[in-house]
């Protein structure tokens, strides 16, 4: 259970497709990083990005090239224009706190930076390297801890709209945590 309301997002949560995500939001870029693991299928992936970013059409449904056997990193834009609106790293199987997994992590993590910088106009070079290289260690750090938490099972999750500051738009899908 979170301390502050402010840090239920650092949980890991289990969400109605059988999925374990955690969601990250990075005040200092104003990015969401959404970190999901554990996925039954393929289906149940392609259901949950659907409902998560409100993908109406079934074209996310034949994206064949999301990679089932290895992590992945995936950016979200706005259907009505320019800008980031998240990015979603993507583990395959069970989460376990493996070297593997973690190198894996780091490497997503450091495409997730590349993408959070180049959307807010910052491009890669010796003068940014640093910015860079603090934001994927920050992503990645953040994911392992929250990832050595309990995962909260869908039966102590609500799904009623959450107002906090610093939330993504259209927060509505976004979890709360039922009190016990």
């Amino acid at each position: 259970m979170p301390k502050q309301k402010e840090d239920w997002h650092l949980v890991p949560f289990e969400t109605q497709e059988g999925l374990t995500e955690v969601w990250l939001h990075d005040d200092c870029w104003g990015a969401n990083i959404h970190f999901v693991t554990n996925s039954p299928s393929h289906e149940a992936y392609c259901e949950w990005m659907c409902r998560v970013f409100k993908i109406k059409d079934n074209s996310i449904r034949n994206l064949e090239n999301l990679n089932l056997h290895s992590g992945e990193m995936i950016s979200i834009g706005y259907a009505d224009g320019p800008g980031l609106k998240a990015c979603i790293i993507k583990m395959p199987g069970e989460w376990k706190e493996t070297s593997k997994n973690i190198l894996t992590l780091a490497h997503e993590s450091a495409h997730a930076a590349f993408k959070i910088l180049s959307s807010k106009g910052i491009k890669h070079n010796e003068e940014t390297e640093e910015a860079f290289c603090y934001l994927q260690e920050s992503i990645a750090r953040r994911l392992v801890e929250a990832m050595r938490k309990k995962v909260i099972p869908l039966k102590k999750i609500s799904n009623k709209n959450t107002k906090k500051k610093g939330a993504m738009k259209n927060a509505s899908n976004r979890p709360r945590i039922k009190k016990s």
